[in-house]
């Protein structure tokens, strides 16, 4: 079943449903009513007027999908201007691609108006075959692109906004974390939506490496289930025998039962690209997480976040403003919380090696100090008889460290 309406009916119907919600009490409903308002109108401000110096005449197609609801929303524009606006909703959707071929197809059916040029979100089976379907329509070339950067890519991801936005709205009280988790699950042809994901990235200082492990449940990070490795088994700086080591240990650990490791996730996201992937499906394809869905989040030359990639390929998220936030959220994170970690070590090393500069005062006793006062600034203002009191530490060598700070 399809519904569609341009876009005054639409925002005349929303403020008439508004309305209702209101007298009858229902204030939830009503208010999130206006916030899809506020959004559509919105977004009508931003696409009145395209390209300037040109004519152009062209529609855009985006779509989105969450569980087996699927939206589409076509945008018409006309000499520059947009002239009208559909939104669609669709029921009992199995595969996107074939929804998106389905409606494209027939929307042209339907309507006989066919401009110069069509911008769709992504490829879809039939699109040579339809280009030129239409072109004899029309007696004229016309041209199906699926852009990648430019004016164009914009005007798509205006569409693909207004169809999350009419997606939500249809749902009901769906969060943004849900729609963007009921997108990313249609991108990599996941089974169910995954609640459970774990990032790791893979820090790096000198020949030290250290990875971090964080949970986001729901689309929300749980810092409590972060985890943290420090790399025992690679020498030098090697990225995926690194993350390697970290996921085995992890496993490792689900099979021991350890608290914190007892959950296998819906899906893995690795700081990186092809060859991680790749490499860690090879290693573990054997084990209780052989099922695991996992893939690499891609940087672009200025460390940010670019596509997704597993076995298949590159998934490009330029057009998918809702599951790009998403995944840039989690690909800061597990960085953030990598690079921190190894920070912290690199501090803590940096301190041990002042201390050690005290005579008497090894790696052993060094690291006794900083456990029991945290900073070198509390040591220095410690009296000899606290510094005393520290495990290893007897009063002679308390005097040493005292000395150290204060003469």
């Amino acid at each position: 079943m399809y519904i569609g309406k341009g876009v005054s009916k639409a925002l005349s119907n929303l403020k008439s449903e508004m309305e209702k919600s209101a007298e009858m009490l229902e204030f939830e409903k009503a208010a999130r009513i206006r916030d899809a308002i506020k959004a559509i109108e919105k977004i009508d401000s931003r696409q009145k007027v395209v390209k300037k110096g040109e004519n152009r005449d062209l529609d855009v197609f985006s779509f989105a999908a969450n569980r087996n609801i699927a939206a589409a929303t076509v945008l018409k524009f006309r000499d520059n201007k947009l002239a009208d606006k559909y939104e669609h909703i669709a029921e009992d959707i199995t595969e996107l691609d074939e929804f998106r071929d389905e409606f494209i197809r027939h929307h042209y059916i339907m309507d006989n108006e066919i401009p110069p040029l069509i911008l769709v979100d992504n490829e879809f089976e039939s699109l040579k075959v339809f280009e030129k379907m239409l072109s004899r329509q029309k007696g004229k070339k016309v041209t199906v692109k699926i852009p990648q950067k430019g004016e164009n890519l914009e005007l798509v991801r205006m569409g693909y906004n207004n169809a999350i936005e009419t997606l939500n709205l249809k749902i009901g009280r769906k969060t943004r974390e849900e729609s963007a988790l009921g997108e990313l699950s249609n991108l990599l042809g996941l089974d169910k939506t995954p609640k459970h994901i774990e990032a790791y990235d893979v820090s790096n200082y000198g020949e030290e490496a250290v990875a971090g492990m964080a949970v986001f449940i729901d689309g929300i990070p749980k810092r409590r289930l972060y985890r943290r490795f420090i790399i025992k088994t690679v020498k030098g700086i090697d990225d995926y025998s690194s993350m390697l080591e970290a996921l085995l240990r992890r496993i490792e650990r689900f099979n021991i039962g350890t608290k914190g490791f007892d959950k296998i996730p819906d899906l893995i996201l690795l700081d990186g690209g092809a060859g991680h992937v790749n490499s860690v499906k090879k290693a573990i394809e054997n084990s209780s997480f052989k099922d695991v869905k996992i893939f690499g989040m891609v940087k672009d030359s200025r460390h940010h976040t670019r596509d997704l990639v597993g076995t298949d390929g590159l998934m490009s998220l330029s057009a998918r403003k809702i599951v790009f936030s998403l995944i840039s959220k989690i690909q800061n994170e597990v960085h953030r919380y990598a690079v921190g970690y190894q920070r912290e070590r690199h501090s803590k090393s940096a301190l041990k090696s002042v201390l050690t500069e005290i005579e008497g005062i090894g790696t052993k006793r060094s690291a006794s100090l900083l456990k029991h006062f945290k900073t070198i600034d509390n040591i220095k203002n410690a009296t000899v008889e606290r510094i005393a009191e520290v495990e290893g530490i007897s009063l002679k060598t308390a005097e040493q460290v005292f000395k150290y700070f204060n003469s």
